[in-house]
């Protein structure tokens, strides 16, 4: 994805409203191994973020609720907007990078 991409997809979701600082030094990175749940109560969207941990004594992946994600149902449209677009865009690129022989996978 170009940076030109992200400026457009950066755009399309914040709707050049304003300018969003981020504090790196409070901002925690959280990587997830997948999702469980999603909920809609009373216009908000609830989405539970999961990490697997293998219990080699046990032989067995549990799953456990890293981080809930919620937002209004307007800006949870929005999220899944703008991330079909990525989606989208991060799939043509490998399949065009797979017919130019970059990709061997």
């Amino acid at each position: 994805m170009t940076n030109d991409n992200l400026k457009t997809l950066n755009a399309k979701m914040h709707n050049d409203a304003e300018k969003i600082t981020i504090c790196k030094d409070n901002l925690p990175t959280i990587f997830v191994d997948g999702f469980s749940g999603l909920s809609v109560t009373n216009g908000v969207v609830k989405l539970n973020l999961v990490e697997d941990s293998y219990d080699p004594a046990k032989e067995n992946v549990t799953r456990s609720v890293v981080v809930r994600l919620a937002m209004s149902t307007t800006t949870f449209s929005e999220f899944v907007q703008v991330i079909n677009s990525i989606h989208t865009e991060i799939f043509a690129d490998k399949a065009a990078s797979r017919e130019i022989g970059l990709n061997k996978k």
